[in-house]
């Protein structure tokens, strides 16, 4: 039997600061993914306890609406927008090579071709001309992953590129202003975490050691904010701190 997942939602209003109620879920769900579209309506996939069918809250009535199914169970996964308005999801527990994606015209999720390398904890981004790079992850023995890869939605195949400059699992990956990709931190479960940072230039196809966080960091999050830099906030081992860096200066301010 599963444990008492949560069915209930709700929305954060930055201008009053509060919460309010936003309907509730088909399904109770747990380690799901929540990934906004285009035209503002919110799909979410997957989750602990095999959950196939997808859903999509609509803003204008709160309400959620069943979808189409994932061709596997995911929980743990990652899902992103596409530049072409499909959703891309990728990996989860036990589903270390597979992806899919999901559209949102038809409603449902078609298999993509298979990474060239599996990855557990799968990390990656949406380039500037609509590729999506993935980077480290573990591999099949629970070992530290360092090596990237990139796949095209126009032609369904993935590219091995140039290797991360350390091995990483956990770790953010943020797309800059200017195209290049910064990823930091990471590190496996139980440590050491990382306070290293690199830069991703798909033109090269090179990596690029940047300065070192403050901080050793490992699930934590970063934002690019309006202005060009990226927020970086938290992570495992109580990090209750946030520092910005500053990719024209390559610096890191607490």
């Amino acid at each position: 039997m599963d444990p008492p997942y949560h069915k209930s939602a709700e929305i954060f209003d930055p201008e009053t600061g509060e919460w309010s109620p936003a309907g509730e879920l088909n399904l109770s769900r747990r380690s799901h993914t929540a990934t906004l579209l285009q035209d503002g309506r919110v799909l979410i996939a997957g989750g602990n306890g095999k959950r196939m069918i997808a859903e999509v809250w609509d803003p204008t009535d709160m309400s959620f609406t069943k979808t189409g199914s994932l061709n596997i169970p995911r929980a743990d996964h990652q899902a992103i927008l596409l530049n072409d308005g499909r959703v891309l999801v990728m990996g989860g527990i036990g589903n270390r090579d597979s992806g899919e994606l999901w559209d949102s015209a038809t409603g449902e999720f078609e298999s993509i071709a298979p990474m060239l390398e599996p990855r557990d904890e799968v990390k990656g981004a949406v380039l500037s001309d609509g590729r999506f790079l993935v980077s480290g992850g573990y591999n099949v023995n629970y070992g530290l992953n360092k090596t990237a890869e990139i796949y095209d939605p126009a032609t369904d195949t993935w590219t091995a590129i140039s290797s991360l400059v350390d091995k990483r699992a956990n770790h953010t990956v943020t797309v800059l202003q200017d195209g290049r990709v910064l990823v930091t931190g990471g590190g496996k479960e139980d440590g050491p975490y990382l306070k290293s940072a690199e830069i991703y230039d798909s033109e090269s196809d090179t990596w690029t050691t940047a300065a070192p966080m403050a901080i050793s960091r490992h699930s934590h999050t970063a934002t690019l904010l309006q202005d060009g830099r990226v927020l970086v906030v938290g992570g495992r081992g109580k990090r209750n701190n946030a520092e910005i860096f500053d990719p024209a200066a390559n610096t890191w301010t607490r």
